[in-house]
């Protein structure tokens, strides 16, 4: 079975992922911060096929040390799903301080992960983070998800152009839209479901050839996948 490591598990889109690796015959490594969310997610899972890693990704530390328990050159694949909360506030309110307290919670996240795996990983393996669509555009109050999502956009198309020759598939699955439920009950016409975002994101990491590129894109007006290849 190929071997996937899945940062952010016990997320929205976290879980999801898990339970399309799973129902794909993969072996899931997850990982997130709370230990107890970790064993009730893995418990729903099939056995056999996940096991556990609590680990805060904030901490460069820890996250030195899940590479090493998880042998990371063995991986085929890395995704991590990780993704900072904000309360919407006028961007005339935030100073500096304020609005790096989300690149710590987001940003920083992202940096530590890629710079720590990435590296380790063996060629052909892919290493795929997702991102969100305000990246492009921004609503009212939430200017500093804007700008973390972009930087975290650059971000991998940076390791995507400087490590061209490592044979490491590097890609950001952008999720242009909301995404609320889980399952395909809760579709909504306008934002995605966690499933659909899981199909597409594993769709990506098992072919990754068919999505060229730094950033593939999914939004629901189309529900399918296509790659962005602005600026790269």
């Amino acid at each position: 079975m190929p071997r996937a490591l899945l940062i952010g598990a016990t997320g929205t889109v976290g879980r999801a992922v898990a339970e399309v690796l799973c129902s794909r015959n993969w072996d899931v490594v997850l990982s997130a911060r709370t230990g107890q969310r970790l064993d009730d997610l893995s418990a729903s899972l099939p056995s056999g096929q996940v096991t556990t890693q609590p680990c805060s990704v904030e901490s460069t530390t820890e996250t030195d040390a899940l590479a090493d328990r998880c042998t990371a050159a063995s991986l085929d694949a890395v995704v991590v799903t990780t993704a900072a909360s904000w309360n919407p506030r006028p961007i005339a309110e935030l100073d500096f301080d304020i609005i790096n307290d989300v690149f710590e919670r987001d940003l920083r996240l992202h940096v530590n992960a890629a710079r720590t795996f990435i590296p380790r990983l063996s060629p052909g393996a892919v290493y795929l983070a997702t991102g969100g669509g305000m990246a492009d555009f921004t609503f009212p109050g939430m200017g500093p998800m804007s700008m973390t999502q972009a930087a975290q956009r650059a971000l991998l198309r940076s390791w995507h152009k400087e490590g061209k020759t490592s044979g490491i598939h590097i890609r950001e699955l952008l999720i242009a839209a909301m995404v609320r439920g889980h399952g395909p009950n809760d579709a909504r016409e306008g934002s995605l479901t966690a499933t659909e975002v899981a199909e597409h994101l594993v769709q990506v990491v098992e072919n990754p050839l068919d999505n060229p590129g730094a950033v593939v894109t999914i939004d629901p007006s189309s529900r399918t996948t296509h790659s962005y290849t602005g600026g790269i």
